[in-house]
């Protein structure tokens, strides 16, 4: 399916409502760009639009919130860049985002773990949560990481664990329950 950037906002301006934007906002998502289009919605936009990386790093660089959801499912991981990836990180907004882009792309990356150690080291808020959520995301998906990278990574997580942000908080028990989940497997 061969679509501009212009259609697509405008399908998903359609798409979205009020009501779908308060309930976000319930739940602290509160992105500076939004529609409030249900994600099932933007799903089914995807399978229509098919893989298409170059319309995915476009859609990103609109800052709307579901264009970048949309953006996730269009972009191949192994073909961005770091500094590609780096853009993306410090643009996020909402912990929604941070989440869905570290589990859908930068865990599939060549260089997701130097990203997670870098990242936990930011004292920026959604940055340290994407070295988290990064963390959390490779003990699911990575099925080649070592014990020894956990070890690192456990390290890495207790470094912030003092950090009295309530998504930094949160991020770092997902992160853990992530690699104790994963040992559970292992013995």
């Amino acid at each position: 399916m061969s679509v501009t950037i212009p259609e697509i906002l405008e399908t998903l301006r359609a798409a979205g409502s009020t009501r779908n934007i308060e309930g976000m906002a319930r739940y602290n998502i509160r992105p500076a760009k939004v529609f409030g289009v249900p994600q099932p919605v933007i799903q089914e936009l995807a399978r229509k639009i098919g893989r298409n990386p170059s319309l995915g790093v476009e859609l990103w660089d609109t800052g709307v919130h579901e264009a970048r959801l949309l953006a996730l499912l269009l972009v191949n991981p192994l073909t961005l860049t770091e500094c590609e990836i780096d853009h993306w990180v410090y643009q996020f907004d909402s912990w929604a985002l941070c989440d869905s882009t570290c589990l859908k792309v930068i865990c599939k990356t060549p260089f997701a773990w130097t990203k997670a150690a870098e990242y936990i080291r930011s004292d920026q808020e959604y940055v340290r949560r994407a070295g988290l959520a990064l963390i959390a995301a490779l003990a699911i998906h990575d099925k080649k990481a070592s014990s020894k990278q956990f070890a690192a990574a456990r390290k890495l997580v207790d470094t912030v664990a003092g950090d009295k942000r309530v998504l930094i908080g949160k991020a770092a028990r997902w992160a853990l329950r992530q690699m104790e989940k994963r040992e559970g497997i292992a013995r």
